[in-house]
């Protein structure tokens, strides 16, 4: 492909919005489908494949998140503010929660490789 918007080793090179003509390759969306907000809809989602979702990623538990199933109280569902992308799914066996594994942008240095489990709520 030619004519991409340049990137080079993460960083990517800074465009002017009036140079994004001179960027012949698009990416063309056939097609999506909206997924329910139930644990169940996102589940059968996760069956067909990575899915993107939203959170709430200002919470310090979130930030400093390092392991485990997070589950917390501070994240506020009507404040998103973040992107990250749905790969799995699963229970933990020592507390019993069902949990979304999502794929962070932050790097591998950021929570279990880059990955977390988040509880779901039904």
């Amino acid at each position: 492909m030619k004519n991409l918007i340049p990137f080079i080793g993460g960083k990517p090179k800074k465009v002017k919005a009036n140079d994004l003509d001179k960027f012949t390759e698009q990416i063309k969306v056939d097609r999506y489908w909206r997924i329910g907000k139930s644990y169940k809809d996102v589940k059968e989602a996760l069956m067909r494949g990575p899915i993107s979702m939203t959170l709430n990623g200002g919470s310090r538990s979130f930030l400093f998140y390092h392991g485990g199933v997070l589950d917390t109280k501070n994240c506020n569902p009507d404040k998103l503010n973040h992107a990250v992308v749905g790969v799995g799914y699963g229970n933990d066996k020592k507390s019993g929660k069902d949990y979304i594994i999502i794929k962070n942008s932050w790097g591998k240095w950021w929570g279990n490789g880059g990955y977390a489990k988040i509880a779901a709520k039904s």
